[in-house]
């Protein structure tokens, strides 16, 4: 079995990539406080006559564009280690026009701002360009792997970049709707929500897949079988993600076969990803590599939530009683920022990021807090508020006083 270098192959690179990491975190604490003003601005009012709103979207742009994607690519950076230079850039211009959609957003959300006599969505363009650095990037990844033997760390990532590109079909459907005012609300809903789940249940939870696969199963050579080898769990979520993006979009208003395929959708990658965790689990537990066990703790309860979307029934209790926020956050926090935690320090060393388990404990506190804003445990109204905006600061203080921004 070939095994790939967990380095990169210069010094150069290995500062490129940390600096963005770094910058990456940045953003995550500017969101995830940001995250905490929109449960305060319930208590006591939004400061500065900003929009809740605006608020909220600045908070997921952020942690989106600003947090998961540089920080994904800089990991990947880090350890597929050719072309720097055309990998740190375009992974610098992601943050960094992450960074600036943030204050667009907060500021006027996608409502458009007068600049020099015209008016202009700014939040919706610098989104537009941002998407534009994640093609860069993709061409570089498509160049820097080819030729290389295609292992299990590398297909999850291969299938993590085309769900990256994919989703942004979603995004520009929904400019274009913006900027042409179409009357098209269902089209316009089910756009948002065909980028929000490829790019939250392919970009981010596939990569993090990859980062296990790559850590623990040094790149996990593939085995060849009638099934299709150990690729079939991967084929079969990679087939199933377009279809479970419909699973709260109303498009079973126009058709109800919609709400069909997007059950079969979800059980498709509740099996593939329910194999992969087995597979992945075995080998953490062999190996003993214990800091990868919080994220896969996450994705169980991730594939839990999935198998129950398969039912249409269950949906729609979820969306009543507000659990479609929690099941997103227990993806991009739990699943994948908790690997990316162990990803990095093991790339970067202890000093990089937080341990897992400390991070992952926050996280679910938080998750426990948004639960009760469900009216889960019977603490409803001020109470449930104040725990809410108690417990989402709580990841901000493992990763302010970690050492990964000295």
């Amino acid at each position: 079995m070939r095994v790939e270098s967990n380095t990169p192959r210069d010094g150069c690179g290995r500062v490129n990539t940390i600096n963005i990491w770094r910058a990456a975190i940045a953003c995550f604490l500017i969101a995830g406080a940001t995250g905490a003003l929109y449960r305060v601005g319930f208590l006591s009012g939004f400061p500065l006559g900003l929009d809740a709103g605006n608020v909220r979207h600045a908070h997921s742009h952020l942690m989106f564009f600003g947090w998961a994607a540089p920080a994904i690519m800089a990991l990947m950076i880090s350890r597929i280690g050719r072309f720097h230079r055309a990998g740190h850039g375009s992974a610098f211009i992601t943050v960094v026009l992450g960074a600036a959609v943030y204050p667009a957003f907060l500021l006027a959300g996608y409502d458009a701002v007068s600049i020099f006599g015209a008016l202009l969505p700014i939040a919706s363009i610098l989104s537009g360009l941002n998407i534009l650095a994640w093609y860069a990037f993709g061409a570089w990844y498509l160049k820097s792997t080819r030729g290389r033997h295609r292992t299990q760390a590398l297909r999850w990532w291969d299938s993590a970049l085309v769900f990256l590109w994919l989703s942004s079909a979603g995004a520009w459907t929904r400019f274009v709707i913006e900027v042409l005012e179409i009357e098209a609300s269902v089209l316009a809903e089910v756009a948002v929500h065909f980028f929000l789940s490829l790019f939250t249940e392919g970009w981010l939870v596939f990569a993090a897949i990859g980062f296990a696969w790559w850590s623990v199963g040094r790149g996990g050579a593939l085995k060849e079988d009638g099934l299709g080898g150990g690729m079939w769990p991967l084929r079969l979520a990679a087939l199933g993600v377009p279809l479970a993006s419909l699973i709260g979009s109303n498009v079973g208003s126009l058709a109800p076969i919609w709400t069909t395929l997007a059950g079969v959708g979800s059980l498709l990658v509740a099996v593939g990803l329910g194999w992969s965790l087995w597979s992945l689990a075995g080998l953490v537990l062999a190996g003993k590599r214990w800091e990868w066990l919080p994220s896969l703790g996450f994705l169980a309860l991730k594939l839990g939530i999935q198998f129950g979307m398969t039912l249409p029934a269950v949906v729609t209790w979820g969306e009543r009683v507000g659990l479609r926020i929690l099941y997103l956050h227990i993806m991009t926090l739990g699943v994948m920022s908790v690997a990316l935690m162990a990803a990095a320090r093991e790339a970067w060393g202890e000093q990089a990021a937080p341990s897992p388990w400390r991070f992952s404990a926050a996280v679910l506190l938080l998750l426990f807090g948004m639960l009760l804003l469900t009216g889960f445990g019977g603490v409803e109204g001020t109470a449930s508020l104040v725990l809410a905006a108690l417990t989402s600061t709580l990841p901000l203080v493992v990763m302010f006083r970690s050492r990964q921004l000295h």
